[in-house]
C-alpha cells in the first residue's frame, strides 16, 4: 500500500497522529510506503515520525516540497491570504512520486484512520483516474465549476488515485490548462481544480471513507438543509459511515470551537485523536494553545445558544447565496486580468 500526505514541520505532530493511526489499524497489510511531501521538516521530527514506522516495521520517505505554483507554471491567485499553495502537491503526485508507484492514496494530515484500508485499496480502478467521497454542496456550486450532467463533487482530503492512468491521461496537463483559463483564480483551491478537471472520471466511495466534521455534528436533515445538495449520499448510507467509519477527516466547521488539537476543542473526534496521539513521541506534549480572538469567542458562544433551526438557514443563505455571489464577482475581476506570457 501506498499512502501520500503533505505537510510543514509546525503540522508535523498531526501528521504523526494520522500516519500512527494508519499504521495501527492496518498491521495485516503486507507492505505500507508512506510517502511525505515535506517544507522543511526538521531532523528532529524526522527521526520522531520515523520511530512510527520503526515500531510497525514501516517505511517512510521523505520528498521535498517544490514550488508547486512555480514547477507547474500554474499562476495561481491567492484565494485568501494565509492559504498556500503548498496543497496543491496532491494533484502532482504522478510527478512527485517515483515513476515505479502507480496507485497511491492520498490522505490529509488530519485524516485519522479508524479501520483497516485493504478494501479500499484493492478497489478496481483501472478505468477511473481516481476514486473519492462525495462533498455535500448545492447544485450552484457544481454550475460555478461547470459540472457536466452526471459528473460528481468530491472531497480532496482522501483520494484514491491510479497514477498510471493519471499520467497515460496527461491529467498534469489538463489541471494546468484548467487553472490558465481561470487566470489562476479557483474558489476552494485544488479542490476545485480536480472536481473541475475530473468531472466524471471519478469512482466514488462509501462515505465511511472520509466521515467528516459536519456529518459528525449535524443530523442528515440539518445537513440538508444547510448544504441543499443534490448529490449526496442517502440517509441510511451516512448512518452506515458514521456507525462505522474507515476515514474520519476533522475538518473545520462553524459549529466547532477550534480544531481537535487546539486546547478547549469541541471536536467530536477528539477522544480518537487522544488515543493515537498517545501511540506518537508527542503524547505528553499539550494542546496548541488557543488563538481565536475576543471577537470569535464571542461569536462562538452566541452561535452555540442559537437554535439549529434558526441558525441553519441563516449560515445556508449565506453561503449558496452571498458566498456564491463573492466568488462570481471574484471570477469577473480575474478573468479581466491580463497574465504574463
Amino acid at each position: 500500500m501506498n499512502v501520500a500526505y503533505h505537510s510543514s514541520d509546525a503540522y508535523a505532530r498531526i501528521l504523526a497522529v494520522s500516519i500512527a493511526s494508519l499504521f495501527e489499524n492496518n498491521q495485516t497489510c503486507d507492505e505500507i510506503n508512506v510517502y511525505i511531501i515535506e517544507r522543511c521538516i526538521v531532523d528532529e521530527t524526522r527521526a520522531a515520525l520515523n520511530s512510527i514506522a520503526q515500531k510497525y516495521g514501516r517505511n517512510i520517505i521523505y520528498i521535498p516540497m517544490p514550488d508547486i505554483n512555480a514547477k507547474e507554471d500554474l499562476r495561481l491567485q491567492k484565494v485568501k491570504k494565509k492559504w498556500i499553495f503548498d496543497s496543491y502537491c496532491r494533484i502532482y503526485l504522478d510527478d512527485l512520486l517515483p515513476d515505479s508507484v502507480e496507485k497511491v492514496l492520498y490522505l490529509d494530515s488530519d485524516v485519522l484512520v479508524t479501520d483497516s484500508l485493504q478494501e479500499l485499496w484493492n478497489t478496481d480502478l483501472s478505468k477511473n483516474v481516481a476514486a473519492g467521497v462525495k462533498d455535500c454542496i448545492s447544485q450552484k456550486y457544481y454550475e460555478l465549476l461547470g459540472l457536466k450532467d452526471g459528473a460528481h463533487y468530491c472531497n480532496s482530503g482522501v483520494i484514491l488515485i491510479n497514477l498510471k492512468k493519471w499520467r497515460e491521461d496527461h491529467i498534469g496537463d489538463q489541471i494546468r490548462q484548467f487553472v490558465h483559463n481561470r487566470n489562476g483564480y479557483v474558489f476552494f483551491m485544488e479542490q476545485t481544480v480536480i472536481n473541475g478537471v475530473i468531472q466524471d472520471k471519478w469512482l466514488i466511495l462509501p462515505a465511511r471513507y472520509n466521515v467528516n466534521t459536519l456529518m459528525m455534528t449535524l443530523s442528515y436533515q440539518e445537513i440538508q438543509t444547510l448544504r441543499r445538495s443534490d448529490d449526496f449520499y442517502s440517509e441510511s448510507e451516512v448512518k452506515e459511515a458514521l456507525a462505522h467509519p474507515a476515514l474520519i477527516h476533522m475538518t473545520s466547521v462553524f459549529l466547532v470551537h477550534n480544531r481537535t488539537w487546539i486546547e478547549g476543542s469541541n471536536h467530536p473526534a477528539r477522544p480518537i485523536y487522544e488515543k493515537y496521539k498517545s501511540m506518537t513521541p508527542w503524547e505528553c506534549e499539550a494542546d496548541l494553545p488557543d488563538k481565536r480572538s475576543a471577537f470569535v469567542k464571542i461569536r462562538d458562544s452566541i452561535i452555540d445558544i442559537i437554535p439549529k433551526a434558526l441558525l441553519l438557514p441563516v449560515v445556508s443563505a449565506v453561503y449558496n447565496e452571498l458566498r456564491i455571489c463573492i466568488i462570481k464577482r471574484n471570477m469577473r475581476k480575474y478573468s479581466n486580468c491580463h497574465i504574463e506570457e
